[in-house]
């Protein structure tokens, strides 16, 4: 039996590259990312992703579907409200927009390639 094990603490914050649509401007609230992956081309690629309080990331979609699972703060997807324990799928090509409340918001996000 194989397994991949990652403590999270041990990788480094990540910023979001030049290139990204969403990335906030100068002096708005800010995004960061730790990025794990096993290296096999069947486990999705997964980041624990950081909002900061206030961000609003302008309607976009991606080429993969996504899942968003929820851990701590709140943040609006599609105008619905993401609370800690909640999973979102959002459907490959799909548009949406997300901003985050006064908290901010810290969430797993699970790509897959469709």
């Amino acid at each position: 039996m194989s397994a991949t094990f990652t403590d999270t603490n041990d990788l480094g914050w990540e910023a979001v590259p030049d290139a990204w649509r969403g990335k906030p401007a100068e002096g708005e609230p800010g995004v960061r990312f730790k990025r794990f992956q096993t290296g096999s081309p069947i486990v999705p690629l997964a980041m624990l992703v950081e909002y900061e309080p206030g961000h609003h990331e302008r309607e976009h979609s991606h080429p993969e579907s996504e899942f968003f699972f929820m851990l701590e703060g709140e943040m609006r997807v599609l105008d619905q409200s993401v609370v800690p324990g909640t999973l979102v799928f959002i459907a490959a090509r799909s548009s949406y927009s997300i901003t985050t409340g006064t908290a901010g918001a810290r969430f797993l996000r699970l790509q897959h390639a469709s």
